[in-house]
């Protein structure tokens, strides 16, 4: 009767074990699930800023006549208007966005509305770097990850810890798309931000 009874516990123990693996495991799958969708966000965000700053690289290096200048300081007062009305309207987007995304992961703020926010991000970003107003090139690309992994949290129904965990794993994918260098990102985060 003992042995039985001391058989049923190590098998319930073995179960427990298994079924943790298995969380676990549909952790990591949903980890690189947010990777790929912030990777295939914040790439084309890296691509359009470096179109738009050679576009304006070579505008300055024509030499263009004297009267361009005019519609050309309109448009960028109008972009510079527009994302401050997007600031206005979402202040979360402010900023480098590393400290919005430990702000987030820590509880202290919380993303209302991400997937609008992530649009106003990426928008917004591209608008202000390349109209040559100063802001960062990673730290926005750490908030996009940030955004995306809050959208998988929601959309999947994950736990609250591991939605933290998504949240890094959302920021350390933005970061190895800002610098392709996706061990150093894994390090920041585990540094800087978890």
């Amino acid at each position: 009767m003992e042995f039985r009874l001391i058989k049923k516990l190590k098998d319930r123990g073995r179960w427990r074990i298994f079924k943790l693996k298995l969380i676990d495991a549909r952790l990591y799958f949903v980890s690189i699930f947010v990777g790929s969708l912030t990777g295939l966000i914040a790439v084309p965000y890296h691509y359009l800023l470096q179109f738009f700053f050679n576009l304006r690289h070579d505008f300055f290096d024509s030499h263009p006549k004297w009267y361009w200048y005019l519609p050309l300081f309109l448009l960028m007062w109008g972009i510079l208007i527009f994302v401050s009305w997007l600031v206005k309207k979402m202040p979360l987007i402010t900023g480098g966005g590393i400290p919005q995304t430990r702000g987030v992961i820590n509880g202290r703020v919380a993303y209302k509305h991400p997937f609008i926010e992530v649009i106003a991000k990426f928008v917004g970003g591209i608008l202000a770097l390349s109209t040559g107003l100063s802001l960062g090139r990673e730290g926005p690309s750490v908030q996009i990850g940030s955004y995306v992994g809050c959208l998988v949290s929601k959309w999947g129904r994950v736990l609250a810890g591991e939605r933290k965990q998504l949240l890094a794993a959302g920021a350390g994918a933005g970061l190895a798309a800002a610098f392709a260098a996706p061990l150093a990102s894994s390090l920041l985060v585990i540094e800087s931000i978890e």
